[in-house]
């Protein structure tokens, strides 16, 4: 009997691992593996047939084409486009009910003739409950069961949620006294930014390493679905001005349009948890469940999840500052003109398609940089928006730069640092890190909405007026231009900050994937699945080198092949 007995395959690690060594070292596992036989050896008659080129070649042709279509589908970086279009509408709807809210103060200043002053305090109340609901449902979700869809993906029905609520928000009805319309607005607020959106984004980074296979399929994924998301909001950026603008200061004009909106967006929100698996587990199933003690650990060792934080905590200042309608209703005149003004954002798209390569050739860190500094030299042009609507257009489009990459990004982050969670012998914690970051965001939000309430009460804005005062239009350009252009600068330089880390990375993962394999006698566990390992072990220096033994009727000499990965 002839064949191939064993074979052997040894994973060697070179990475200069400044972590916790000065010098280069070497780490190698063993891994034993059947290996296929050549055919000549199984069927010794082979060679003793008549042979058919023509035949022989329409079959290798054939060969060829299946093993390269079944390479492609097993390749863990691939994102089909039907996979990167159902993922993608969950965020194109909840980017649209973001910029939804972005109209209920206006809504409920002159539309509702309330206090700009105490609409402002009630949505800093919700926004701090918010903060505190954030952490709980990471940790909600980190402890949830395993179910018939899995352990994250049940979470997404929270869209749904959303969507109603922000209905119910823009659905006060007119003859209910001031006092009830406030209750109105704290219940309703509280249920998107408390309960039903701390449920969505915390369960997004779990469900991205669960429904993923590589560092680079998430990144993919996270940054090219912003192409779709990015289409999708700059087709409600158009409309929902004009919607709004046509309905005037009308409130039943409003809560039709906000329910019109809000019925296809819920379900069409659903596809992502209708189309996408999770097909990973990120640690073992056997593990008990997380305790207060080990998010406690987490949240103490690790601050590069404080650094991400930070920058999502600058971001969503600037992003809740909301006095976008207010500077084209008073400043530039007419509401309706943030229709054509929206509509500009086409042009960014390409730095959307592009944002992969640029993270794989200058790193998240400094792609973050520019993109700050490009956003603060747009906001600094909004000071001169009463000049002309080219600069608007400009101040739009350069401060838009600023935050893509973090919108499509921070998920990224979180799954490095749930790895950096890992390294240190802790628990990956994904939600919990997604419910720390979306703390630092609301946190800044209610900061944000708070302060901009303030600026308009102390300068004199009253919502009935179809003109306002020097001071009021004053305190609106502050706020649009002056204001974000300064936190821009900082977020810039605090992203550029999470370099180190980033570096450092590649090293850790490889030293993670090494002992995997060493935990489970070099073999790779099911459920352990490396989904960060494809960039980081091309850029740590892993060599592979597959040694076997043939035998044909008797050993002969060893055979081997060595390749770099």
């Amino acid at each position: 009997m002839a064949g191939i007995v064993r074979a052997r395959t040894v994973i060697c690690i070179d990475s200069p691992n400044y972590l916790t060594r000065p010098k280069s070292v070497r780490h190698c596992s063993f891994m034993h593996h059947p290996m296929r036989p050549p055919r000549d050896t199984r069927h010794p008659e082979a060679s003793l047939a008549p042979s058919h080129p023509k035949k022989d070649s329409m079959t290798t042709k054939s060969e060829a084409r299946a093993t390269r279509k079944a390479e492609k589908a097993n390749d863990p970086t691939r994102v089909s486009f039907w996979k990167f279009l159902t993922w993608s509408a969950t965020g194109a709807s909840y980017a649209v009910s973001v910029m939804l809210l972005g109209y209920f103060t206006i809504y409920a200043t002159d539309s509702l003739g309330l206090n700009a002053g105490i609409v402002a305090g009630i949505l800093v109340f919700v926004k701090i409950l918010d903060a505190l609901g954030l952490l709980w449902s990471g940790w909600l979700i980190d402890r949830a069961p395993e179910t018939r869809w899995g352990k994250a993906r049940p979470f997404e029905l929270a869209i749904v949620g959303v969507w109603v609520a922000s209905a119910l928000l823009f659905s006060i009805p007119g003859g209910l006294g001031d006092v009830a319309k406030y209750i109105w607005i704290g219940v309703a607020y509280a249920l998107i930014s408390a309960v039903f959106t701390p449920l969505l984004n915390s369960n997004d980074p779990l469900y991205l390493a669960r429904a993923f296979g590589s560092r680079d399929a998430i990144t993919k994924i996270s940054s090219r679905s912003g192409i779709f998301v990015g289409l999708f909001a700059i087709v409600a950026g158009i409309g929902l001005p004009l919607i709004f603008g046509s309905a005037g200061k009308d409130p039943s004009a409003w809560t039709i349009a906000a329910w019109s909106l809000a019925v296809p967006m819920a379900l069409f929100g659903l596809g992502r948890f209708v189309f996408n698996k999770e097909k990973y587990l990120t640690e073992d199933p056997t593990t008990p469940k997380v305790t207060l003690k080990e998010i406690w650990t987490v949240l103490k060792s690790n601050r590069h999840l404080w650094t991400i934080a930070a920058i999502q905590f600058v971001n969503a200042f600037v992003g809740f500052i909301g006095v976008g309608t207010y500077y084209f209703r008073y400043i530039v005149g007419d509401l309706s003109l943030l229709a054509l003004a929206s509509a500009m954002n086409i042009l960014l798209l390409p730095i959307l398609i592009f944002l992969p390569v640029l993270v794989r050739k200058f790193g998240i860190a400094k792609t973050m940089f520019v993109a700050n500094l490009i956003g603060a030299a747009g906001f600094v042009l909004f000071a001169l928006g009463g000049l002309g609507m080219p600069f608007v257009i400009a101040a739009l489009l350069f401060s838009a730069v600023a935050g893509i990459p973090i919108a499509f990004l921070i998920p990224v982050m979180i799954i490095d640092s749930a790895t950096y969670n890992e390294w240190q012998g802790n628990r990956r914690l994904e939600s919990v890190g997604g419910a720390v970051t979306g703390f630092g965001r609301n946190i800044a939000a209610a900061i944000s909405v708070g302060a901009t309430g303030l600026v308009l009460t102390a300068t004199g804005y009253n919502g009935t007026l179809d003109v306002q005062a020097p001071a009021a239009t004053a305190g609106i350009t502050v706020l649009a231009s002056w204001v974000p252009a300064a936190l821009t600068v900082i977020s810039a330089f605090v992203a550029l900050g999470y370099g180190k880390f980033e570096r450092q990375l590649p090293t850790i993962t490889a030293d993670i994937d090494l002992r995997r394999m060493e935990e489970a006698n070099g073999e790779v566990p099911a459920w352990a699945t490396p989904y960060m390992a494809t960039a980081a072990t091309a850029a740590s220096g892993i060599h592979i080198v597959t040694e076997g033994h043939t035998a044909h009727g008797a050993d002969a000499g060893p055979e081997r092949s060595s390749r770099d990965v």
